[in-house]
């Protein structure tokens, strides 16, 4: 499997992340919370970071992370990643799930581009006027037949 982001997935030893204790990579799957997902498994991953700096009076008064990790699997089901819990740290907590959802997109990134290929060979389909949808179309028409039944 190789290097990514500087941890070797080649090992047969569990790679982990700081900050990401229940989160353990393997050469052809990880285990999150003690359950096993193989990579092939991994659809859709959507993933949103939002850093917010407070400040009353343009006097700062500190900063909140908000990470949000989701990964759909193949039957349906949508898994939330999250990092340990505690008050200090918060940033390298947030870092933590940035990198697991670096990982976890370049090592599923052929197969999810291979099953988002295979859900456009359905199109074209004629439009009401007749006319075909442009790929752009017929995706978002497979996106959401797919975010509509779950």
């Amino acid at each position: 499997m190789g290097y990514y982001w500087g941890l070797n997935m080649d090992s047969e030893e569990p790679v982990h992340l700081e900050h990401l204790s229940s989160l353990s990579f393997y050469n052809d799957r990880f285990q999150y919370k003690g359950t096993s997902y193989a990579f092939d498994d991994v659809e859709h991953i959507t993933f949103t970071a939002t850093k917010t700096r407070h400040s009353v009076n343009f006097i700062p008064t500190g900063t909140t992370f908000e990470t949000d990790l989701r990964l759909v699997l193949a039957d349906g089901r949508i898994l939330t990643i999250t990092p340990d819990r505690g008050f200090l740290n918060r940033e390298a907590r947030f870092e933590a799930i940035l990198r697991a959802a670096e990982i976890i997109s370049e090592i599923t990134f052929t197969k999810r581009m291979e099953n988002y290929e295979s859900l456009l060979e359905i199109a074209p389909e004629l439009t009401g006027h007749g006319l075909p949808l442009i790929k752009c179309e017929a995706y978002n028409c497979v996106h959401d037949q797919l975010f509509e039944s779950h």
